[in-house]
């Protein structure tokens, strides 16, 4: 008992933990992604995004298509923009049959048909692929993509190369075509562009540049409505699957998807992990 005025403190051991507080902004986006760019290691997987940028290293960022749905990209970076801190994506590329140039899928099944990466030839020897993709639709539809090639500027060896998709473009000035390196073309472009691989086109390679323009688009097949497909989602929300598995998420986002059959599986796997979800979720 104190025996003289003063302030006394007596420290006391706590009866109780002290309540953390869940993280409330966590979304979940599912959807279809960059067809091309999405590496097949990150389908029907949750994988964490905290940037617009860990996005595009991920899924390959903005792609349009009259055929694949391409709203992901944007909802990733509307969230981003507005303040959003921390995401997961789930790509459900994995029912689509794009191909890439030497005709191998990246996955297997899909209504849409085979639908190939663009690709044209200009002058001998020089196979010009899209990276994006470059659908035309059949006719009555919505209008598709096409990319342009243009090859100006040449002296000799060298010449000027444009590349035009929608509202993006690259150039590339006085690149060089070398007998003596015939790798010379690929190690300018390749890996370095955003929007074109080049490849070799037959015994002509490198062969010489060509002043012209090509156009590079696939034409998608006349009974394709589009590469959605049920069976692509119904596995996500499996128990026990890999998004079961995720233990905190706040929200759940499937931009651009209005099929019922989707949506009630949707919903009913949020209200299946409700009684698990920590302090602060919401589905």
């Amino acid at each position: 008992m104190p025996t003289y005025p003063g302030i006394y403190i007596q420290e006391l051991h706590a009866s109780a933990h002290t309540n953390m507080a869940a993280p409330t902004s966590i979304t979940v986006f599912i959807g279809y992604t960059h067809p091309f760019k999405t590496p097949p290691n990150n389908f029907g997987i949750p994988v964490p995004v905290f940037s617009f940028s860990d996005y595009e290293d991920q899924f390959g960022g903005f792609f349009q298509s009259s055929v694949v749905d391409c709203n992901v990209a944007r909802a990733v970076n509307d969230f981003f923009l507005n303040g959003g801190a921390h995401a997961y994506v789930v790509s459900t590329n994995s029912g689509m049959q794009y191909s890439t140039s030497n005709g191998s899928n990246h996955t297997e099944g899909c209504t849409l048909g085979n639908v190939e990466a663009a690709f044209n030839n200009i002058g001998p020897g020089i196979k010009f692929i899209a990276l994006e993709p470059t659908d035309i639709p059949p006719a009555g539809t919505s209008p598709g993509t096409e990319m342009t090639v243009e090859v100006s500027n040449v002296q000799g060896n060298t010449a000027d190369i444009t590349i035009k998709y929608a509202n993006r473009s690259e150039t590339f000035r006085k690149l060089m075509v070398d007998a003596g390196d015939p790798d010379v073309l690929n190690k300018s472009i390749n890996g370095i562009s955003t929007l074109i691989t080049v490849a070799p086109a037959g015994a002509n390679y490198p062969g010489r540049f060509t002043a012209g323009t090509a156009t590079l688009k696939t034409t998608v097949p006349a009974n394709a409505v589009g590469a959605f497909n049920v069976s692509n989602f119904r596995p996500l929300f499996a128990a026990e699957g890999a998004l079961d598995k995720l233990q905190i998420f706040n929200l759940m986002a499937m931009p651009g998807i209005v099929n019922n059959s989707v949506l009630s599986d949707a919903i009913a796997f949020c209200k299946r992990r409700m009684p698990y979800f920590r302090l602060g979720q919401i589905c």
